[in-house]
């Protein structure tokens, strides 16, 4: 009996043994079986599929195995978690059981139709405790609309001589959603640049129209003959809805840069006969060889202007850049052929190879430095004066001129006075008063 008891005990302690080790070492972690190492992993567990245009299938793998190494993993059921988009979709596997090391595929969709965001939760129903589900996480970017110009509308560096220049561009979306397009035009910021009407749409289709993704808007802008810079401010002007898409348009415009110095030749006030030089500067601010080739007055400019030390007739002058010359103006004054109003003098003309400034103008002022009499009031009117009553008016006399006014006399004309009734009253501070001149 004793023996027996024995037995029996070791019986029990071995059994109760052998419980407490598969409990606490069977299996792997959380899914693992009480009693098998059972183990379901998908990989991933979680899918971003991007941004993909409406309509698009977009698959991606998942990979489900069994990690384990006894017992077989039952997929019992695949489906979305409630508020899932139902833009996700996936393929069934080809096998629903698996033996430990066993993998199959799962073939998930997505196919966009709204082109908003999408999100959702594969569950996978299987019998690995404790939880006997897997979860796969899916995510999608709404569909966006991306236009840009294509090549960007930069001209780069052109030649003076070159323009204007025409250049062909894109608009083109190439994001995943289409854009509408309302229309196209320039800024119009300084008239360095033109759109031309004529675009190259989809089909022909006129404005406005919906730009699908990877369709492309042919159009043409020229850069205008200008002067010589770097030109950065205009904008392609894109008209969609209530939004407005603007794009660069730039262009530097290269070759010689005339500069004269001062561009206003003011001789000031010139005595009839005398003459008046001023000096002019030109410099050459652009990276071509500026060729000046005359100087001279323009029609209509008044005859005492001439202009010395220009081009010699025949020989132009050839200016590096940043290099100058001089030459210089002259007027003289005469009565003859006096400045126009405002003291203009008219102009003097500078001929280059700057297209975009030549003829390059200098304007001309001076004066006459001579007096004028302004007398004031210019008719005396005494009114009705009682006979035998004297009575008198004051006359200013001014000069309103720049030169001396020198006054003789002053006198009646007793021509008109024959009854001798009107009479200058002497005053010692204007001698003309008093008749010594």
């Amino acid at each position: 009996m004793i023996h027996s008891n024995r037995a029996f005990v070791r019986g029990v302690l071995a059994c109760t043994c052998a419980a407490a080790f598969a409990l606490a070492c069977g299996g792997s972690g959380a899914t693992s079986g009480l009693l098998e190492d059972l183990d379901f992993l998908a990989t991933p567990n979680s899918i971003n599929f991007g941004t993909h245009s409406v309509g698009e299938d977009v698959v991606r793998e998942v990979a489900l195995r069994h990690t384990g190494t006894e017992g077989t993993v039952v997929i019992k059921g695949i489906r979305l978690a409630a508020g899932s988009s139902d833009e996700f979709s996936w393929d069934d596997p080809e096998a629903l059981e698996l033996k430990p090391g066993e993998s199959v595929k799962l073939f998930v969709h997505y196919r966009p139709v709204s082109g908003d965001n999408a999100s959702g939760t594969i569950l996978i129903d299987h019998n690995v405790p404790p939880e006997k589900q897997s979860t796969i996480q899916l995510t999608a970017l709404g569909q966006v609309g991306d236009l840009t110009t294509v090549p960007p509308v930069a001209f780069g560096e052109v030649p003076l001589a070159d323009l204007p220049q025409d250049g062909a561009f894109q608009l083109k979306n190439l994001g995943s959603k289409a854009v509408k397009i309302d229309s196209m035009s320039l800024k119009n910021d300084d008239g360095r640049f033109t759109l031309h009407p004529e675009f190259v749409t989809p089909d022909n289709r006129p404005f406005p129209l919906d730009l699908e993704p990877g369709d492309a808007i042919g159009f043409v802008v020229t850069f205008n003959r200008t002067d010589v810079g770097e030109f950065d401010t205009e904008r392609l002007w894109v008209y969609s809805g209530t939004e407005r898409f603007e794009f660069p348009v730039t262009g530097t415009a290269v070759g010689p840069k005339i500069e004269v110095q001062p561009a206003l030749v003011d001789f000031g006030f010139v005595k009839p006969g005398a003459t008046a030089s001023r000096d002019v500067l030109v410099i050459n601010r652009g990276k071509y060889d500026l060729i000046v080739t005359d100087v001279l007055p323009f029609l209509g400019a008044n005859s005492g202007i001439a202009v010395a030390g220009g081009p010699a007739a025949g020989t132009a002058w050839t200016l590096a850049p940043n290099q100058e010359r001089t030459f210089s103006i002259a007027w003289t004054a005469s009565v003859s052929d006096p400045p126009r109003e405002g003291a203009d003098l008219g102009q003097v003309h500078v001929i280059s190879n700057d297209m975009a400034q030549s003829p390059t103008r200098v304007e001309l002022k001076g004066e006459l430095d001579i007096p004028c009499i302004a007398p004031d009031p210019e008719i005396i009117d005494f009114g009705y004066v009682a006979q035998g009553l004297a009575t008198d008016r004051f006359l200013t006399i001014d000069n309103p001129c720049h030169g001396d006014l020198s006054v003789t006399s002053l006198e009646i004309d007793k021509a008109a006075d024959t009854l001798g009734e009107f009479s200058i009253v002497a005053d010692a501070e204007f001698p003309p008063t008093t008749g010594t001149g």
